[in-house]
């Protein structure tokens, strides 16, 4: 069987790319556009892994993730930070509040694969 990824993005672009890949490599991989369809996802759904943009139209993403690790449902499931390579604050932030790993945007898909995997694996991985 292969592991779900839930990849909470707003820009459809990004979303379309990543989702691509993903599913080209065997993940099966569900989509939100935005914060409170995300979490909806991510409760009803546990996925194995969450791809989260830290930029979202409703929900800041680091309110997300705050609200996935306060739930039992959802504690377990690693998350990883997804944000524009400029944005250092975000990328700070996403450190120091414990995130499983870090991506920017945009992704290299030729080191995604490897990067997922050590995601999955819980090795936290700053890329």
């Amino acid at each position: 069987m292969s592991n779900t990824i839930l990849y909470i993005e707003d820009d459809m672009q990004h979303q379309r790319m990543l989702s691509k890949a993903l599913t080209f490599r065997g993940y099966n991989v569900l989509q939100a556009a935005d914060g409170h369809d995300g979490l909806e996802a991510a409760f009803n759904e546990q996925p194995d892994l969450i791809l989260l943009d830290m930029l979202l139209p409703d929900l800041p993403g680091m309110e997300v993730y705050y609200r996935l690790r306060s739930d039992d449902a959802t504690r377990h499931i690693p998350v990883v930070a997804v944000t524009a390579s400029d944005n250092e604050d975000l990328r700070e932030a996403a450190i120091s509040q414990g995130f499983d790993g870090f991506l920017e945007k945009p992704l290299n898909t030729r080191t995604l694969d490897d990067s997922i995997q050590n995601f999955l694996a819980k090795n936290p991985v700053l890329y």
